[in-house]
């Protein structure tokens, strides 16, 4: 397994765990303080260990380097249509009701909401990626 697949894998386990962890929070003491939940995100600090290199093994060619990009950019650009639409959805909504303002306390959430939605759409990009590859190869 590639380096890059390992990252896409570990980024999908700390996302559901980060998310379970919120539903679980939300439910006990509220959306408000089960926002440190988002505090999990932390442990992906913990990935320069995945691409440790074993003896004079190549870490990422070429080839990992453009899934790497192509998944960065699909990632942006689900983060950019969430986060727009999700603002202006929301702001939208609320203008509707006749009130022009949004909760500080709404920002954050639809914040982290779109990190979550990033790194989801850009593990999923690479992983199928590689699943494509294989498939072409024949493997």
């Amino acid at each position: 397994m590639t380096p890059l697949c390992k990252e896409a894998l570990y980024w999908l386990i700390l996302l559901a765990v980060t998310v379970a962890a919120y539903a679980v929070l939300a439910m006990l003491i509220g959306p408000g303080g089960a926002c440190g939940a988002f505090g999990l995100l932390g442990l992906g600090g913990l990935l320069p260990l995945v691409y440790r290199k074993h003896g004079q093994a190549v870490a990422l060619d070429e080839r990992d380097q453009q899934i790497g990009i192509r998944a960065l950019v699909a990632g942006y650009s689900i983060f950019w249509l969430y986060f727009t639409l999700g603002i202006m959805g929301l702001w939208a909504a609320l203008c509707y009701e006749g009130r022009a303002t949004v909760s500080v306390h709404l920002l954050p959430q639809i914040v982290c909401g779109g990190g979550i939605l990033f790194f989801t759409a850009r593990a999923v990009a690479i992983l199928v990626q590689y699943r494509l590859q294989a498939a072409e190869k024949g493997d």
